[in-house]
């Protein structure tokens, strides 16, 4: 069961990919001076980011801060990023100072928590 899982979310991840090139190839004959990239957000097990990565002008990550993350978890995900273009600079797209409706839960977050 566990290799079927995986074998469908690696068919997601190529399905969304091979969509998104195609879109991309449009925007990029449009407008070829714009970058194209999506937004990554968290991880996500339907996406292969190192798949995506190479397909991609910018990497644009959204952050979304829990009020318990801890800083070692938001250092990962910026070392993440970082590491899907080999050290090139990446875009920091979205984040929320504030609640979002999808956590089960939002009490306000510490101070410091948005400059971290």
């Amino acid at each position: 069961m566990q290799g079927l899982t995986l074998d469908y979310q690696r068919f997601l991840s190529d399905i969304n990919l091979e969509s998104y090139q195609e879109l991309a190839s449009i925007l990029r004959k449009i407008t070829p001076q714009i970058p194209v990239m999506p937004n990554f957000h968290g991880l996500q097990s339907q996406l292969d980011y190192f798949s995506w990565a190479p397909h991609q002008d910018i990497i644009g990550w959204d952050t979304y801060p829990r009020h318990n993350a801890s800083p070692s978890s938001n250092a990962f995900y910026f070392a993440l990023m970082r590491g899907l273009k080999r050290g090139q600079p990446w875009l920091l797209m979205e984040q929320t100072p504030g609640q979002v409706q999808w956590h089960p839960e939002n009490p306000l977050k510490p101070p410091g928590t948005m400059r971290l």
